[in-house]
């Protein structure tokens, strides 16, 4: 009997051991359930931080997130939260950003982004959440709130714009409204500049490569003043600036392949970056998304008239090395400055080749005159350097002849699309010391 009632005791035992294990993970399961959906992703000063999703319907992707590392695969749209462990969108809250004075870095990976697709990241006004998200961006059925967008984009176009507010809706009137300014490349062949779209950013390009990650920096000055520079194993393309900016009209079919008759960028005025400057003030909150529509000619245009519409359950992006720090003072504002007015195909060699040829444009810088005289005056400086150059020799070896002829200060000269190739082509690299001497 003893024996027995010993055996009872133990199977009582062992099975309230097992419906204790049994509760405690369908405590941990319903727990799990009641949380944020997403992944964390601790960041500086933040260190619960994560992404959270928060897709309307069923139909959509998935997002991730590991290290300093996150991304989409499909249609998906994903918000950086201050604690992704709490149980429900009341009790979370957004990780809240004043970007005044602030530099935002990342390296972006949209190889996997195809035509008809946009992977964005970007800043809206901020709004707690609860009940759900509360996703706010310019569009008024979406509650059309102040947004800032770093990067709406695919592996043939890449877009900034700045939208302040509705204002006047889709009107051209050099607002910031929904319509926004911004500045795109890949949407038409040429830049304002003539310089080909394809050559600067692209598949295979010669600046930005979309076929390899590239780095993204945004500015924020402490006046309200976005910039935006892509860079990419260093190569550098200015992007966004106060100037190139603009809120325009698109050009006519027409017209897309006549970079002359491209609208000039009425820039980004006083009142528009007075009204980015209360936007920070109040806060804004980071959101990421994959998105796709029927058209996205506003967005990659040209760049994918040849190419078939994506499928966006197949589109993938991936961002790292995700930054926000101070923007450091005088010494890299210069450089920034710098970089806004660097010709990108001044970069390489081979592009400058190509551009002269497409353009029948020898030196296209600064701020000067076009005209017979200085064409002619151009031209017999060159001649007279080239002659004092072999002279001198002993003074130039290893000097880039080309870098030399393209250089101007104060100057713009144009030639005919046949001579500029031609010279340009014909100009030594470097300048042989050895000429006529011994090896």
């Amino acid at each position: 009997k003893l024996f027995r009632l010993s055996v009872v005791l133990s199977t009582i035992r062992s099975l309230g051991f097992a419906v204790m294990m049994h509760v405690a993970a369908m405590v941990l399961l319903f727990g799990r359930t009641m949380c944020l959906e997403g992944s964390p992703f601790g960041i500086a000063g933040h260190p619960n931080a994560g992404w959270a999703t928060d897709m309307p319907g069923t139909d959509h992707g998935w997002s991730w997130a590991k290290k300093e590392m996150f991304g989409i695969k499909g249609q998906q749209r994903m918000y950086l939260m201050e604690d992704i462990h709490v149980n429900d969108w009341w009790g979370s809250k957004y990780v809240w950003f004043n970007l005044l004075g602030k530099t935002v870095t990342f390296t972006v990976d949209l190889s996997g982004i195809p035509c008809g697709v946009a992977a964005c990241l970007y800043f809206v006004a901020f709004w707690n959440p609860g009940p759900d998200s509360r996703y706010c961006d310019i569009q008024p059925n979406f509650g059309g709130c102040f947004e800032l967008d770093l990067m709406e984009a695919n592996s043939h176009a890449y877009e900034a714009s700045l939208h302040t507010e509705i204002g006047s809706g889709k009107n051209f009137d050099a607002t910031c409204n929904m319509n926004g300014c911004s500045v795109n490349v890949g949407r038409y062949p040429f830049t304002r500049s003539g310089l080909k779209s394809t050559e600067i950013y692209g598949p295979g390009a010669k600046v930005i490569n979309t076929n390899k990650p590239f780095q993204v920096k945004a500015t924020v000055s402490k006046d309200g003043y976005m910039t935006i520079v892509l860079s990419q194993e260093g190569r550098i393309l200015p992007h966004f600036n106060r100037t190139e900016a603009g809120n325009f009209p698109g050009v006519a079919n027409q017209d897309a392949w006549k970079p002359e008759k491209y609208p000039t960028p009425g820039g980004i005025s006083k009142v528009e970056a007075a009204k980015v400057v209360a936007a920070m003030k109040k806060g804004v909150r980071l959101v990421a998304s994959t998105w796709t529509t029927a058209d996205t000619s506003w967005l990659d245009g040209t760049a994918c008239n040849d190419q078939p519409h994506g499928n966006i359950w197949d589109a993938k992006m991936g961002i790292s090395n995700w930054k926000v720090q101070e923007t450091p003072s005088a010494p890299a504002d210069k450089t920034d400055a710098k970089e806004e007015t660097t010709t990108a195909a001044a970069n390489d060699i081979d592009v400058q080749l190509k551009f002269a040829k497409d353009q029948g444009a020898f030196a296209a810088m600064s701020k000067g005159i076009t005209t017979p005289f200085s064409i002619l005056l151009w031209a017999s400086a060159m001649l007279a350097g080239f002659v004092m150059l072999r002279v001198m020799r002993g003074l130039t070896c290893g000097g880039n002849l080309t870098q030399l002829f393209s250089y101007s200060g104060h100057w713009t000269a144009y030639a005919p699309m046949a001579d500029a190739g031609e010279l340009l082509e014909s100009a030594p690299i470097s300048i042989d010391c050895n000429v006529g001497g011994e090896e």
